[in-house]
């Protein structure tokens, strides 16, 4: 038995979308053209710096949601509003509701999982707010400034990595197994 839900469909846009296929992509290539001898072309950087960097400002907002709503949305507990569960008894419910959500907490490891998303979105906000203080301070001026801060947008595009790997681990189906 399975249901789909807006939670579901706004992890598909976040991750899959948005985050793997255009930000990651994004932020890889702009680490490919900065490890590269060839600074002829600091066009391109700049491009990533104010098109795309910018945009996980707006979509760490999504991130957080979809991490701190993920039990409340995503429990088999829900199951329960529907046909054919929705015809247990009160009594019924009183101990099988939390039972299931207590085992469902267990089988997925719930509470590893979300900690460990926060913890990475957690990361990625600071790295953001770092990188774009060294930016703000002259350091998207040149390709040299950028190359000296490689180390730490090698460590925010591993951030982003494991966010979505970790996200990709979520359950992804509203279901009793």
């Amino acid at each position: 038995m399975t249901m789909v839900i807006d939670w579901q469909r706004r992890r598909a846009e976040f991750n899959h979308d948005w985050l793997k296929n255009r930000y990651i992509n994004a932020l890889m290539s702009f680490l490919a053209r900065l490890r590269t001898e060839d600074s002829n072309n600091p066009q391109s950087l700049h491009e990533f710096l104010e098109k795309d960097f910018p945009v996980w400002q707006r979509s760490s907002v999504e991130a957080w949601w979809l991490v701190n709503q993920f039990e409340q949305e995503m429990s088999p507990t829900r199951l329960f509003d529907a046909p054919p569960l929705n015809e247990c008894s009160e009594k019924v419910k009183e101990w099988l509701v939390p039972m299931v959500h207590c085992l469902w907490l267990q089988r997925y490891d719930v509470p590893r999982l979300v900690a460990t998303a926060r913890a990475l979105i957690q990361g990625i906000d600071d790295g953001y707010e770092s990188l774009s203080k060294s930016l703000s301070n002259g350091g998207e001026g040149s390709v040299f400034k950028l190359r000296a801060m490689l180390q730490e947008w090698e460590r925010y595009a591993d951030l982003c990595l494991e966010l979505s790997r970790c996200i990709g681990a979520f359950p992804r189906k509203v279901e009793v197994a």
